[in-house]
């Protein structure tokens, strides 16, 4: 059972409400959604589902006839990062609907990130590296070890290798869909 309204078929969204692109674990994220049919006053209930790298549901609030959707901080701020299938379910004398599903991304928080969480590993490695070449150049560093990593005696030349490859997938990251490199370039002194 579906509501199929023009706003759907344009957009792909009930009458021009629909479910935010992301929602942020720990923040309060709230909509209002409104289906033709499916309303408080016809006797439905309706609920939000989400299933990913966790899984959440709430019951959706009547709002005249609109259906308020409301996720709280303490509810979120336990749902892990990534993305999520999300339904809503209509539910009427015992029978349930499927009445529109999709994806969202769900962000993790920020607030309780601990370091290094929002660093992607090509960054992660570039750090390593960077700190390989420091410690050779200060002090011969023959040895090193970070994060429980150990390096042993890798030439300057080949650190200096390593660091441009990194340097290149960290900027590939930052610079999606763009096919050659900008003018900027890292040449090593050797």
């Amino acid at each position: 059972m579906s509501d199929f309204l023009l706003s759907e078929i344009l957009f792909g969204y009930p009458n021009l409400q629909y479910v935010p692109f992301t929602i942020v674990a720990g923040d309060t994220t709230q909509w209002c959604v409104r289906f033709e049919t499916i309303t408080p006053a016809a006797g439905y209930s309706l609920s939000f589902v989400m299933a990913g790298p966790g899984t959440y549901t709430v019951a959706a609030s009547p709002n005249n006839n609109d259906w308020l959707i409301k996720i709280v901080p303490t509810a979120s701020s336990v749902l892990p990062a990534g993305i999520y299938a999300w339904a809503y379910k209509a539910a009427l004398n015992g029978d349930v609907y499927t009445v529109k599903s999709g994806r969202v991304n769900v962000l993790a928080d920020i607030a309780a990130a601990n370091p290094g969480d929002f660093q992607t590993q090509a960054q992660k490695e570039l750090a390593l590296i960077q700190a390989a070449i420091l410690a050779k150049i200060s002090d011969g560093g023959e040895d090193f070890s970070m994060y429980g990593v150990s390096v042993k005696t890798i030439s300057l030349k080949d650190l200096y290798a390593a660091q441009a490859s990194a340097e290149y997938r960290v900027w590939q990251e930052q610079n999606k869909g763009q096919i050659v490199k900008s003018a900027y370039s890292r040449h090593s002194p050797l």
